[in-house]
């Protein structure tokens, strides 16, 4: 596996990355008690591909699948990248201001999939009465977002696709904070979300300037998601992607 490969590899003069640097650490503290140990960097690094790739890789699954299933929102991103972006080269960070539309497809599609709904636990540190319960010390909270991304005290309709409800009057960009929290809550939020919202932007702009997505013939874009505990990823299924000219 990776880690006897690593094992077999080890510089510890030159250590490569995460996996050669955590060996280096559990030979330091191989005499004493430690949480270094391989099953931990085993369930590390299932916690990096997990978090880091899974739940972005599926949210491109998600993006790709509403623009297919709402192609007047899909011409509107593709307008507002052809404006933005030469025809000859990849879009990139540098155009995100201009890239309006496309920021509330993305946060739209955020809010109305939810992908990981239950954020990571909370301990109550006293006592204290909340909406008229009382949580007792030492009690553990998880936010759950897809209940406050489907609350109509924060959002109109939520159960509709609209990116609009992202736009101001001017048709700018503004991130709704009340209510929207796809990445947790609190200071133990997801620590990725900043490259999970670049990685977001980059691929689904230049998939959106080089592609079209549309459903099969005679066939509806099933925008339910998987029976899975504790995500909800898109369900696996056909789609036409066309090469735009």
């Amino acid at each position: 596996g990776i880690i006897e490969s690593h094992k077999a590899k080890l510089d510890p003069s030159n250590p490569r990355d995460i996996i050669d640097k955590y060996l280096l650490e559990m030979d330091k503290k191989s005499e004493i008690a430690s949480f270094f140990s391989e099953l931990d960097l085993t369930r590390t690094l299932l916690d990096l591909f997990a978090a880091g790739f899974d739940t972005t890789s599926n949210m491109l699954r998600w993006i790709c699948l509403y623009m297919a299933a709402y192609p007047d929102v899909q011409k509107n991103v593709q307008k507002e990248i052809d404006d933005a972006v030469p025809r000859d080269r990849l879009p990139s960070q540098q155009e995100k201001s201009q890239l309006q539309y496309l920021e509330s497809v993305i946060h739209e599609v955020l809010r109305i999939s939810s992908v990981i709904p239950i954020s990571l636990s909370h301990c109550v540190t006293k006592d204290i009465e909340l909406g008229g319960y009382v949580l007792p010390k030492g009690m553990i909270l998880q936010g759950c977002s897809v209940t406050s991304h489907e609350d109509p005290s924060y959002w109109q309709n939520p159960e509709n696709f609209n990116p609009d409800r992202f736009l101001d009057e001017s048709g700018k960009f503004v991130s709704q904070k009340e209510g929207f929290f796809p990445f947790g809550i609190g200071r133990r939020q997801c620590l990725g979300e900043s490259l999970a919202r670049m990685e977001l932007f980059i691929f689904s702009a230049a998939l959106l300037q080089n592609f079209s997505f549309s459903p099969p013939t005679s066939k509806q874009i099933d925008l339910s998601p998987q029976n899975i505990p504790f995500s909800l990823f898109p369900k696996y299924q056909d789609i036409v992607i066309t090469i735009r000219k």
